[in-house]
């Protein structure tokens, strides 16, 4: 694929997104994180130069090897991929929201490594709301608790929820796991305050994610159109 072509078919395919947008979701703001783990700074440029600039990386060392496209461009960044803790040193002071604070304990350390640096970082909780064994994660049943405990850490801002849907093709599958999520967010987001995002659907499922309330999609196959390299 050649680079016009490539520019081209992102463009429309940003459109295509926002249309699926306007048809599917009742949230009157929906952010768009362009997810691009393996992504060469090349094609991430044009992404970006075609309106997209919230970005989410899956890896530690990514963000590290990346970190002058997304300073010098003001991205918002996100980190969605599970985080080991010896990587936290290379995302601190990168990204701006930690999506996948999957364990007391891992907040826990961030929060310290934060504190120690006089520094802040956006978080959600990550919920396993499928409750496959594959997946990290609290489970739906200790999400409220969680929430709980996680609101009261110094130097971090719970904003919400990420998940990721049931690896399932079942449409009616995934739409029941979305919509438990849906309810889940908004009995916390009533009673915390700045709890605003739930980060839920990605290229296979972001229109049912769209429907069940979801007000960010992470998208990274649609987007970057497995272009060859």
């Amino acid at each position: 694929m050649s680079a016009n072509t490539f520019i081209e078919n992102t463009e429309n395919i940003i459109r295509s997104i926002y249309d699926d947008i306007n048809t599917y979701s009742k949230e009157a703001n929906v952010t768009i994180i362009a997810a691009s783990k393996f992504q060469t700074i090349e094609d991430m440029q044009i992404v970006y130069e075609a309106g997209i600039d919230n970005f989410g990386e899956n890896r530690g060392q990514e963000v590290r090897d990346k970190r002058e496209f997304y300073i010098n461009n003001n991205i918002n960044l996100s980190y969605i991929g599970k985080l080991q803790k010896n990587k936290l040193k290379y995302i601190m002071g990168v990204c701006h929201i930690i999506q996948s604070i999957d364990s007391l304990d891992l907040a826990e350390f961030i929060n310290e490594r934060y504190k120690a640096e006089s520094m802040f970082v956006d978080i959600l909780a990550e919920i396993n709301v499928s409750g496959e064994i594959s997946k990290s994660g609290f489970s739906v049943e200790e999400a409220e608790s969680a929430v709980n405990k996680l609101s009261k850490l110094s130097n971090l801002h719970l904003r919400g929820f990420m998940t990721i849907g049931p690896l399932t093709d079942e449409e009616t599958i995934i739409a029941k796991s979305m919509g438990i999520m849906k309810q889940l967010f908004d009995n916390c987001k009533a009673d915390y305050s700045g709890f605003d995002t739930l980060s839920m659907g990605m290229s296979n499922d972001y229109k049912i994610a769209l429907a069940n309330g979801s007000n960010m999609i992470r998208i990274g196959r649609k987007l970057f159109g497995g272009r060859k390299k």
